[in-house]
């Protein structure tokens, strides 16, 4: 069974805004830390979050399991910006119209 957990379409909504102004990914993920409360702040309800957002593939999204915000994690917000920036400027079509 699939352990997914209901998400705050608020949060989605101010996540893909911050894209569309043209705001770092890392930028974003570091507003979804402080959003998410915190008994659901961990690495997979960050992932869905995000695929959910930006209508991303798990492999597209899970370079987010690798980052950490406090800098300590494996990929750094720089690296992150490189791997998912792209990924989410290709969709946005999708999700910019899920969006409206």
């Amino acid at each position: 069974m699939e352990n997914k957990q209901i998400l705050i379409p608020k949060i989605i909504d101010q996540m893909r805004t911050l894209c569309s102004e043209q705001k770092p990914f890392s930028d974003v993920m570091h507003y979804l830390v402080d959003s998410v409360p915190q008994n659901q702040n961990n690495s997979i309800t960050l992932l869905q979050y995000v695929r959910e957002a930006f209508l991303l593939s798990l492999n597209e999204a899970s370079p987010i399991c690798g980052w950490k915000p406090d800098g300590s994690g494996e990929i750094s917000d720089d690296r992150l910006n490189e791997l998912i920036t792209s990924a989410i400027h290709d969709n946005e079509p999708k999700w910019t119209s899920s969006f409206l």
